[in-house]
């Protein structure tokens, strides 16, 4: 912690010598032996926090001193205790009344002297810690003030640029209005202020009864809705609809907040749409009135199509005839799209299902598992359907080898083959070799990826439909013969 600086002035060098003995143990010390000195020293060089200022001394005396220092603002609030060998009651008040903190006569008693001094520099730091934080506070203030009005006036702007009227009544009499009140009503903010809000009514009993109104509902609400018809600045009459708000439920104070929408265009609406009602309720009646008459038209008209459904019939035994030939063409239809049905149901279950079931059984994190679910209720929502009845494939080839099949088709070798199915590539040459003995190529140069991309092909993975299917042991003879 800084010590405090005291300046010790005083022409008698053996005083200016004890006080200095008295209390540099405490605090930093400065010597001047007359005033110029001081003067000079708090100057230049030093800003002391106490002064011990003798009365008398030659050229400037305490007195002169204290004035040439309080002249100054910057150094006019150091504290100064006055130490004089002249008991005079005269100079004690003189010097207090220009201002000094303390007046102590000599010969002094030094633990009361020390006390005095300890107590004026505690003051004087409690004083500028105060003006501190009275500064602070006053900056933190002139901020707060600063922003409330920069809100009160953003505010402001916002309520003038409301699209609907805005305003306070103080007894009736309007107190404050935006500029959305005043284009509505046709005056100035200025001849709407201090107006009281009855002489906008074209009667005063139409005021009487809807404040009457407004009155009943804040007893019960904190705020009231009504519809009036105000007069405009012009002497038109316009539409609007009121809201008036208080502060409490239950209380009517002589202050209320309204706002107001002119609704003139929206009643003008309102009348044509009544009118139009009318006119439709009308029409209605008179098509009602045809539809009757044509009712009665209609019961002969059915008297003569009882007349036709004769000839109907007759044309219907020749449809029958039509029909029996339509049935065999729809038939054969079925067979082929049974046919289609049951190739998709195969394909999802043999080609698809083995390739889901693999990567259920890798490592999957919860969403990655409710996809895999999900993509197996959609692949049971699509062969459901097709597959009507319990359809028995006699397939040649295994599951596994259905399985590198297709992936064959895709062009995957034999190495990119056991990688996607976690298999030796040994396996995956063995199961190579198996198809090819199935399909009858085991000793011919075809080339197996062409082979099972081939039209023909994929017909004789399909279980025969006829006793006269190819024969078991060479099923794509006839292919390979072509090629």
């Amino acid at each position: 912690m800084k010590r405090a600086h005291i300046l010790i002035v005083d022409d008698d060098s053996q005083l200016r010598k004890l006080m200095r003995a008295i209390l540099m143990d405490d605090y930093t010390i400065s010597l001047a032996e007359n005033g110029r000195e001081a003067l000079n020293l708090i100057a230049d060089q030093i800003t002391p926090d106490l002064i011990l200022l003798d009365v008398k001394m030659p050229e400037i005396d305490g007195f002169t001193f204290y004035q040439h220092l309080q002249s100054d603002p910057e150094k006019a609030d150091i504290p100064i205790i006055f130490i004089s060998g002249n008991d005079s009651f005269e100079n004690e008040i003189r010097a207090l009344e220009m201002g000094a903190v303390d007046y102590i006569s000599k010969p002094f008693h030094v633990p009361a002297v020390r006390n005095r001094i300890k107590t004026q520099l505690e003051l004087r730091a409690h004083r500028i810690q105060m003006e501190k934080l009275v500064a602070t506070r006053t900056a933190q203030l002139s901020e707060t003030i600063a922003e409330v009005e920069h809100k009160e006036a953003h505010l402001k702007g916002i309520i003038n640029m409301a699209p609907i009227g805005i305003g306070l009544l103080r007894d009736g009499v309007i107190d404050q209005v935006n500029l959305t009140m005043a284009k509505l009503t046709g005056y100035s903010r200025r001849q709407l202020l201090g107006k009281e809000f009855r002489d906008l009514y074209p009667q005063a009993e139409h005021y009487r009864r809807d404040f009457k109104l407004v009155s009943a509902l804040l007893k019960s609400s904190t705020t009231a809705v009504t519809e009036v018809r105000l007069k405009k600045s012009c002497g038109s009459l316009a539409d609007f609809s009121l809201r008036f708000s208080s502060l409490e439920a239950g209380k009517v104070h002589s202050e209320l907040i309204f706002t107001a929408m002119d609704i003139s265009e929206r009643k003008r609406y309102e009348e044509e749409l009544e009118s139009r009602v009318k006119k439709k309720t009308q029409e209605l009646r008179a098509a009602n009135q045809l539809m009757e008459r044509e009712i009665h038209e209609r019961k002969c008209s059915e008297e003569a199509l009882m007349q036709s459904e004769i000839e109907l019939e007759r044309q219907r035994a020749v449809l029958e005839e039509s029909n029996v030939a339509l049935k065999v063409l729809i038939r054969d239809a079925d067979l082929e799209r049974r046919e289609f049905e049951e190739r998709v149901a195969l394909n999802l279950q043999e080609l698809v299902e083995p390739y889901l079931n693999k990567l259920r059984r890798t490592t999957l994190d919860l969403r990655q598992q409710n996809y895999i679910s999900i993509i197996e209720g959609n692949i049971k929502n699509i062969v459901s359907p097709l597959v009507k009845t319990t359809v028995s494939f006699s397939m040649r080839l295994t599951p596994a080898e259905i399985q590198i099949a297709n992936l064959i088709k895709q062009g995957k070798a034999s190495k990119e083959i056991a990688e996607l199915l976690h298999l030796s590539q040994r396996t995956i040459d063995k199961h190579r070799s198996n198809i090819r003995k199935k399909l009858g190529i085991n000793n011919s140069k075809v080339n197996l990826k062409s082979l099972l991309t081939s039209d023909e092909l994929h017909r004789e993975l399909l279980p025969a439909k006829t006793p006269g299917s190819r024969s078991e042991d060479h099923p794509f003879q006839d292919l390979l013969n072509r090629r």
